[in-house]
């Protein structure tokens, strides 16, 4: 019987469809208990499987290993001024720290290359800066800033009216500046700079007076004034010598005449003399003679102290020779 039948099964196999196989495939697939399939292409004849039962009570899972995205997520960490006011002609320095983007600054459209490294601006006016970064999906992230710029400072006069004053008295100080505000060092403070007047206090000496103007940048000019104090007591020496020269036959020997010093020492408590002569009163006079050339200095001292000094040289030379006969 099975003769019969062999010659025919060879001759019924290529009848079949891809299709038709892959059915026949399936159920005996699943009657054995394999992988079932699930479906055949129909273009090239194989197939997809899908998760089956590959033992009782067991089933394969399909794993998914997609690849993580590597750019990180746009961020802009910090836009900054080191100065938020600077005085015209100067500079500011902006940081600028950002990650996940392409940054331009604007106003200019700079392209920032690198996060982190400093940007120098100098606007001639007030400014707004943006910072925007740009990344590869999404709205561009933005981050702005002012840099106002101000006027400098300017002094257009400083002086005391008079400029010197009777001792314990003030003197009035005037001063006319713009873009800033003057402060006198001491006691003075705030002086306005409209040239209203400011007074001093009592001076009991020469003074010198410092002005500084600051504007809002903190950038500042200066200043400075001197008053003179005069006082109506004043401590002075008045010395008189008679005669100025002295003549001596030979070196060594005395001189043959002396010599009067006299002075007086107004307002003064205390006179002294140099040459080992020592205390003196504040007027009298001196009979001199010495040997040599020689300079005496007189000190005088008031009652606060202060001093005056005075000298006097009494020159000793030789005889001059006689005159030749005519």
């Amino acid at each position: 019987m099975f003769r019969a039948f062999h010659p025919i099964v060879p001759a019924l196999i290529p009848a079949f469809r891809p299709s038709t196989l892959g059915v026949l495939l399936m159920l005996s697939g699943a009657l054995l208990g394999r992988t079932s399939l699930d479906a055949i292409t129909p273009e090239d004849g194989n197939f997809k499987g899908t998760p089956g039962r590959t033992q009782k009570g067991a089933t394969s899972q399909a794993t998914n290993h997609s690849r993580p995205d590597a750019s990180p997520s746009p961020e802009i960490t910090e836009f900054s001024a080191d100065k938020s006011v600077i005085t015209e002609g100067n500079v500011a320095v902006l940081m600028a720290r950002f990650k996940g983007g392409v940054a331009l600054l604007n106003p200019g459209k700079l392209a920032v290359q690198q996060s982190g490294v400093p940007i120098t601006v100098g606007p001639e006016a007030t400014t707004k800066y943006t910072l925007e970064l740009t990344p590869a999906k999404g709205k561009p992230l933005r981050r702005s800033l002012r840099v106002e710029v101000v006027p400098a400072p300017r002094i257009l006069s400083f002086r005391s009216d008079p400029p010197g004053v009777v001792r314990d008295n003030a003197a009035t100080l005037h001063a006319v500046y713009e873009n800033g505000t003057g402060v006198v060092e001491g006691d003075l403070g705030v002086l306005p700079g409209d040239g209203v007047e400011r007074f001093t206090g009592p001076l009991s000496a020469d003074s010198s007076f410092l002005l500084t103007v600051t504007n809002r940048a903190g950038d500042s000019v200066t200043a400075s004034l001197s008053v003179t104090v005069e006082d109506p007591q004043g401590l002075s020496i008045t010395l008189k010598l008679t005669p100025e020269t002295l003549f001596i036959q030979e070196p060594g020997s005395a001189p043959s005449e002396e010599a009067i010093l006299s002075w007086d020492a107004r307002n003064a408590q205390e006179v002294t003399v140099d040459q080992g002569i020592g205390t003196v009163s504040p007027m009298g006079e001196l009979v001199l003679h010495p040997e040599n050339t020689t300079t005496y200095t007189f000190t005088a001292k008031d009652a606060d102290g202060r001093e005056s000094t005075a000298q006097a040289t009494l020159h000793v030379v030789p005889v001059p020779p006689p005159l030749p006969p005519p």
